[in-house]
C-alpha cells in the first residue's frame, strides 16, 4: 500500500470520524432540549401536585371542622329529646296520679 494509499484512506476515516462527531453532538443537544422539556414538565407536575396536596389538606381541615359541628349538633339533639322524655315521664306521671285521684273521688262519691 502506498504513501498516497495510505493518506486517501486516513483522510477516508478522518471524515467518517467527524460525521459521526457531528451527528452524536446534534444528538447530544437534542438530548439536552429532551431533557429541559422534560424537567420542565416534571417542575409542572410536581407544582400540581403541590397544589393538589394543599387543596386537599385545606378539604380534609374543612371537613373534619364540619364533622365536629355535626357531632355537636347530634349531641345537644341527644340532650334536648333526652329532655323531652323526661319532661313526658313526668307529665305522663302526673296524669297517672291524677287518673288515680279522680278514680279515687268517683269510687268515694258512688
Amino acid at each position: 500500500m502506498t504513501i498516497d494509499e495510505r493518506l486517501e484512506r486516513l483522510t477516508e476515516r478522518h471524515e467518517a470520524l467527524t460525521q459521526s462527531m457531528e451527528l452524536l453532538t446534534a444528538d447530544v443537544h437534542n438530548m439536552q432540549k429532551s431533557i429541559e422539556l422534560v424537567s420542565a414538565d416534571a417542575q409542572r407536575v410536581q407544582n400540581s401536585i403541590e397544589t393538589v396536596a394543599g387543596n386537599t389538606q385545606r378539604s380534609v381541615d374543612s371537613l373534619a371542622a364540619s364533622m365536629r359541628g355535626i357531632a355537636d349538633a347530634i349531641r345537644n339533639t341527644n340532650n334536648y329529646v333526652g329532655e323531652i322524655a323526661e319532661g313526658t315521664a313526668r307529665l305522663l306521671h302526673i296524669a297517672e296520679i291524677h287518673e288515680h285521684r279522680i278514680t279515687r273521688l268517683e269510687d268515694k262519691g258512688t
